[in-house]
């Protein structure tokens, strides 16, 4: 046998010692799903020592000890290492995003384990409803005209053979955040190729969504439908590829606003996907028929849809509005019909200075904790929005195509003329930008990033990723004495329920309570929405009097002495005198009493003295 030369021999040992230095390709994935899973725990462990007796004025922040935010650090620089490479793991980096909405959207649940705000109670009742087979008449209560989230809610019920719906509203957040994954990726795997900018999208979306519409609600699913309406329009539906044809302006306008939109860029980076005519068709038949849903869905979100694809439309991304007009037929058929009107008369221009300025006033009164809070929140909108901004001045100095995320950006925003959602309209427009928003943010922040990320951007990437998870504690959870009920005020309402008789009416100085959950068609509720009766006494004990069906109830409890403290910005002391002078002006009989919730029956002959 002939001998290898040495130098040849060392050159293989070396390689040979290099291919066995090299990790398996699955190693480094695993390795950092390992650091995630670690931060997760570090995270949970630490909740399980929270009380919710420490929840503040600023939130759940107050009572998370510091050593918790040791887990977040540690998720955060496990997703940063995942981005550090040219090609992202899909299962990976949904596995992190995972994570996340595991570790902040399920704070609550790991903590309280009581299902948050009595809207969410209420949608529990109409399910409930629904599944007895019985009916409130729709003038008494508004979720009759739109029922398809209801009904669809008591058909998954029967199915599964779940009956307790409040275990299943606890979560209920975490389950609707963790669909959303799927059809966001669709969304932007629509708009870049870049899996780095998918994936940092995707988190920044979770990352900074203060809104909190994602509960048991009409429209989280609706959300949901929204996006998975958009994802097969940019896939399916769209035009990509091709250059801008813009469908409006004069015949001599039109040829100069083409030039300028197909300048900065054209709608999108990848070729649609290659479907035959009768696919095309099947396709359509489908989306048209979950349009339909939605419209007897939500008052909103048909709206926010038609929006977007009013947008895509007029970017040229699709050719005919077909969809938008089909949508917005059926939409008014359902309002004329079936349902009751989304929005108030009046012009546009007072329908927007109405919104605008209820919106506002609202969020930006009460305690200065509270106001604090705000303004973190209307912070971490700016610097998102800011930071897309720059991904469109980057994108039309170098030509890269941003026309079509930078319309869904800013479609919502029109719907500040729906007047009829006043006070909330801002939140809602903030949660239809935010995903378009967050892509191209995140476009700014791995702008001219090739192959791995620098130390500098590494580093970058991972503080911001930290920072928008450990700030998320604060914008999102920054009203929990609010939102939040303790278990003591859920065995005071459990009692009144078993006591009341049908047809008694349950009144309340704020309707910030878990109620309506049980035969919820059976009792009168008083107020309704977000009225207050809190420095009305007269009112509040004239509603009590005049009820004529049946005993009266007086509910308070430590969430609604929250509400007076933190949204109407009155001191501690304003409660308690606010409730002596209500219960010395008339006889009531205390029924059931805790340390956070005080009910009393009302005695109509001495409701004056």
């Amino acid at each position: 046998m002939t001998s290898q030369p040495e130098p040849a021999r060392q050159a293989i040992g070396r390689a040979g010692a290099t291919a066995v230095a090299q990790p398996h390709p699955a190693t480094i994935p695993l390795a950092i799903a390992v650091v995630g899973a670690v931060g997760v725990l570090i995270w949970v462990v630490a909740l399980q020592t929270v009380s919710p007796a420490e929840i503040n004025e600023f939130g759940l922040v107050a009572a998370i000890p510091a050593w918790a935010y040791v887990g977040c650090a540690v998720l955060a620089c496990a997703f940063a290492l995942a981005l550090d490479r040219s090609h992202v793991a899909v299962p990976l980096a949904a596995g992190l995003v995972a994570m996340l909405i595991l570790m902040l959207y399920g704070a609550p649940a790991w903590i309280e384990g009581v299902t948050r705000l009595s809207a969410a109670w209420e949608h529990v009742g109409v399910v409930d409803l629904i599944l007895r087979g019985r009916q409130a008449a729709a003038a008494v209560d508004p979720n009759e005209a739109w029922p398809g989230f209801f009904a669809l809610g008591a058909f998954l019920a029967n199915v599964s053979g779940i009956r307790d719906l409040l275990s299943v509203a606890v979560w209920a957040p975490v389950i609707f955040s963790l669909l959303y994954i799927a059809p966001l990726y669709a969304v932007f795997r629509a708009l870049t190729t870049d899996g780095r900018v998918i994936w940092l999208a995707i988190w920044l979306f979770f990352a900074t969504n203060w809104m909190g519409l994602d509960y048991f609600s009409p429209q989280a699913l609706g959300f949901f439908v929204f996006l998975v309406v958009v994802a097969v329009v940019l896939r399916l539906l769209s035009r990509h590829g091709g250059p801008i044809d813009l469908p409006f302006g004069s015949p001599r306008l039109r040829p100069r606003l083409t030039a300028i939109a197909n300048r900065i860029g054209r709608s999108g980076e990848i070729p649609v996907t290659s479907l035959t005519r009768p696919r095309r068709a099947v396709i359509l038949g489908i989306i048209l028929v979950i349009l339909a849903f939605t419209a007897t869905g939500h008052a909103l979100v048909p709206l926010f849809i038609a929006a977007a694809l009013a947008a895509c439309t007029v970017v040229g991304v699709v050719r005919w509005p077909t969809l938008v007009v089909a949508l917005l037929v059926t939409f008014g058929a359902w309002v004329a019909f079936g349902g009751f009107p989304a929005t108030g008369g009046g012009s546009a221009v007072a329908r927007l200075s109405e919104s605008v300025a209820a919106d506002l006033t609202t969020r930006l009164q009460g305690s200065p904790e509270h106001q604090i809070v705000v303004s973190l929140r209307l912070a971490t909108t700016a610097i998102v929005w800011l930071l897309a901004l720059a991904a469109v001045v980057q994108a039309a100095w170098s030509r890269r195509p941003t026309v079509t995320v930078a319309a869904l950006a800013i479609a919502p925003l029109v719907l500040f003329i729906a007047q009829g959602y006043a006070g909330d309209v801002l939140v809602r427009v903030a949660l239809f930008s935010l995903p378009f928003v967050a892509f191209l943010a995140a476009q700014t922040l791995l702008a001219g990033v090739r192959t791995r990320l620098s130390t500098t951007r590494l580093v970058v990437v991972a503080t911001v990723v930290l920072v928008s998870m450990t700030s998320l504690v604060v914008t999102r959870y920054g009203d929990e004495r609010i939102e939040s009920f303790s278990p003591a005020e859920v065995a005071g309402m459990t009692e009144l329920y078993r006591v009341a008789p049908p047809g008694s009416q349950f009144v309340a100085v704020v309707g910030d309570l878990p109620w309506k959950a049980i035969r919820y068609e059976d009792y009168a509720y008083r107020p309704t929405g977000a009225e207050t009766y809190y420095g009305r006494k007269d009112e509040l004990v004239a509603a009590l009097s005049s009820y004529s069906a049946g005993p009266s109830y007086l509910i308070l409890s430590r969430a609604q002495q929250a509400y007076v403290e933190t949204i109407l910005g009155q001191p501690r002391e304003a409660w308690p005198n606010f409730v002596t002078d209500v219960m010395e002006s008339a006889r009531f009989t205390t029924v059931f009493q805790n340390g956070d919730i005080t009910i009393a029956r009302f005695e109509p002959d001495s409701a004056q003295q």
